[in-house]
């Protein structure tokens, strides 16, 4: 189901359309530019990213899509990031902004983008339009006097501040996230911006043999200590840089940090009582089911107690509803081989099957399940993923287990 704007004209910005694109963004987010830095910032924008609706010759709302790639299950995958969606008062409510929402799908699709994120200002209103939540971050408060005290001995390695230097950063940053789903695979210019962006001091550490095993950049200010990323690829190296941010206590009250979901720091501490705050953060959605199928990593060897273990490939059909991409919308023959490799594929002539073999769900269901955020047995008790138990339990058999995270923003 399209959503139609009778009046509203739907297109790329052109060049000289930027300044009102800038308007309207620094009124909807409720920030100024300085004249010094307008023209910087005019410069600095992407009209092909950004797409408008036109009353007229006038830029009355408008979504931008980023063009940026996403690890999932161990895979990198195109992703639409939308962001700067924003519209003028007096055209909210009305429609717009869904109908340039929809019309993303399609440009997003045609780009090869299988999947997007966004951060949403309301989790219910991207619902609406198939996104769903993918990831949590926990925000670690900790005071100075529960910080670790780590023995030196315990160390083997050392830990070297460096500057923003991408050629030693990014392969740690790359190996890290790569074992996470829906965490960026970024770009040179991405990664080249993002340390410009951000103050502070970094640090690496190294081990014996002089590998860097993890880096953390950071900044004091107020007497806080606060963490801007804390990577990390062994315990080690994490022993190494908690000592290193526990010889800040002599300038600070306090840490503070973002991290993934399955971060077991308070365990580790001999006071675990720190302050956590569980936040929602960013949603996903399948933008085209038959790419995303083509490019996921099922689980290679299924679940040897299921009647379907003997098998070289296992099937099973799943109806997904998304009433904004028809190309998603339909019955679904899903078949996972046993390298972990599947196709998907319509299955026109069981549509109008009354057949409980199968299951059903909508677009955001399967979307949050894909990308691992919640188990198919979740979605399934709270009526979320309906049909026959058996595929469900199948289908929970060969998706696998692994936390989802993000610590960019966009």
């Amino acid at each position: 189901m399209g959503i139609e704007m009778p009046g509203i004209q739907i297109r790329q910005l052109k060049t000289e359309e930027i300044e009102m694109s800038l308007r309207l963004s620094s009124f909807a987010f409720q920030y100024t530019i300085p004249q010094e830095e307008w023209e910087e910032a005019v410069s600095g924008e992407a009209p092909d990213e950004v797409w408008g609706g036109f009353d007229g010759a006038e830029l009355v709302a408008k979504v931008r899509i980023r063009p940026l790639h996403t690890y999932l299950q161990g895979r990198v995958l195109k992703m639409g990031g939308i962001a700067a969606v924003a519209s003028w008062p007096e055209y909210r409510r009305g429609g717009i902004v869904a109908s340039i929402l929809v019309h993303a799908l399609a440009i997003m699709r045609e780009a090869g983008q299988s999947i997007s994120f966004l951060a949403p200002f309301s989790f219910a209103f991207y619902r609406r339009y198939g996104w769903e939540t993918y990831t949590d971050r926990i925000k670690f408060t900790v005071q100075t006097e529960l910080l670790p005290r780590i023995e030196l001995t315990r160390i083997p390695g050392q830990v070297v501040r460096v500057g923003k230097d991408i050629e030693i950063l990014s392969p740690i940053y790359e190996r890290y996230a790569s074992g996470f789903n829906g965490m960026l695979n970024r770009s040179q210019d991405w990664s080249e911006d993002l340390l410009d962006r951000k103050k502070g001091q970094i640090a690496i550490y190294r081990d014996l043999s002089g590998e860097s095993q993890g880096y953390i950049h950071y900044q004091v200010k107020d007497r806080v200590l606060f963490i801007y990323e804390l990577i990390t690829l062994n315990h080690e190296a994490k022993l190494g840089l908690w000592r290193y941010i526990a010889n800040h206590d002599s300038m600070i009250k306090q840490v503070v940090l973002f991290a993934p979901a399955n971060e077991a720091l308070p365990f580790l501490l001999d006071n675990p009582r720190i302050k956590q705050e569980v936040e929602p953060y960013f949603m996903a959605r399948i933008v085209d089911i038959e790419k995303l199928i083509e490019q996921y990593s099922f689980l290679a060897s299924i679940d040897r107690k299921a009647r379907w273990s003997d098998h070289k490939s296992v099937c099973l059909h799943i109806h997904i509803k998304d009433s904004y991409a028809h190309w998603n919308d339909g019955l679904w023959e899903l078949t996972v081989h046993t390298d972990g490799s599947a196709k998907i594929k319509r299955s026109e002539e069981l549509e109008n099957s009354a057949s409980h073999h199968q299951l059903s769900c909508d677009i955001q269901t399967i979307s949050t399940l894909l990308m691992g955020y919640r188990r198919s047995s979740f979605l399934y008790e709270i009526g979320r993923l309906q049909g026959d138990e058996g595929l469900m339990l199948l289908l929970e058999a060969i998706v696998p287990e692994r936390t989802t995270f993000l610590s960019d923003f966009f």
